[in-house]
């Protein structure tokens, strides 16, 4: 026990590092896919939807190890040098914005087909239906899954101690590896993920709740 609580501010230092990893990949994968999403749903344009729709399962259906070490390692022997956290952030970006897409995909269009229908026999643009009547309707439906997607940036962060980027599980590693009480440490950094997602996973189920079933 006194190794853990001696340990504790490394593990909050690495905390902190998870924190910040999985907020910046969060924040940079959902701007990304509403993009595209957005620019598909404007163009509809048959061509363009197939297009993301290979490349979306393409993405998602390699792990996300792969991914990472693709970006990793295979960027610098291409002749692209950058930094180690940038190279591992870009890897989770490029997996999680795959998985976002499909995310505002399914909010969109479950949003009744009626609407934009009505909407287009009052002469509405498609750009007029999709900003005032699919995108408010769906932003609500997608704030529980939304959390639900950061849940699994928080959770696949973890994959970055293979990497050594600092983060939470790399101290825990770390601590291990210096005092050998693996499974004190390993229980300390599970519970602190632990209590972590399931204060997350119990807005999502409110937020869900407030803005689905009541809506």
């Amino acid at each position: 026990m006194k190794v853990v609580i001696e340990s504790f501010p490394y593990f909050l230092e690495g905390f902190a590092g998870t924190i910040y990893i999985s907020l910046l990949t969060f924040g940079i994968s959902v701007t990304i896919s509403g993009l595209i999403i957005i620019t598909a749903e404007i163009l509809d344009n048959r061509k363009v939807e197939t297009l993301i729709t290979v490349i979306v399962n393409l993405i998602r259906g390699l792990p996300l190890l792969i991914i990472l070490f693709m970006t990793y390692f295979w960027l610098p022997f291409m002749g692209l040098h950058i930094d180690r956290l940038l190279a591992a952030m870009l890897g989770l970006t490029i997996f999680f914005t795959a998985s976002i897409s499909e995310v505002f995909r399914g909010g969109i269009q479950s949003i009744e087909q009626e609407q934009a229908e009505a909407a287009m026999a009052l002469a509405m643009t498609r750009w007029q239906i999709l900003i005032h009547i699919i995108f408010p309707q769906a932003a609500r439906r997608l704030v529980a899954p939304l959390l639900g997607e950061f849940v699994r940036i928080v959770k696949g962060s973890t994959l970055l101690s293979l990497l050594t980027i600092s983060e939470l599980m790399l101290a825990g590693r770390e601590a291990v590896e210096a005092t050998f009480m693996g499974t004190q440490i390993y229980l300390t950094i599970g519970l602190m993920y632990f209590g972590f997602i399931y204060s997350i996973s119990l807005i999502a189920k409110k937020l869900e709740t407030k803005f689905y079933y009541h809506y």
